[in-house]
């Protein structure tokens, strides 16, 4: 049951980002982003991998490895599943992509 919960949450996430992706690049940039931050959807399934919406900048920045501002839907969505479960994970990955640089 676990598996499915996962797989509705992947098909969520995946056509929400690719709704907005405006310009059907397949990557999401913090712009677009952003905008679906707005949508109770977006709220819901951030809260669902136990992240705070207002963690979000912090996520995506997280997910933009390349500091390139668009990150690939596909990277996005598998980013959100390894982080998880609090926001410990979330400040474990900002220290260990800091220490990166």
């Amino acid at each position: 049951e676990e598996l499915s919960a996962k797989d509705s949450y992947l098909a969520l996430i995946t056509q929400l980002l690719a709704e907005a992706d405006l310009d059907n690049s397949g990557t999401i940039s913090w712009e677009e982003f952003q905008q679906t931050l707005e949508d109770e959807k977006m709220q819901a399934f951030l809260r669902s991998i136990e992240l705070d919406p207002s963690e979000a900048r912090g996520l995506y920045k997280l997910l933009d490895v390349a500091e390139s501002d668009e990150v690939p839907i596909d990277e996005f969505v598998t980013g959100c599943f390894r982080l998880k479960g609090s926001g410990k994970n979330l400040d474990l990955a900002s220290i260990m992509h800091e220490n990166k640089k």
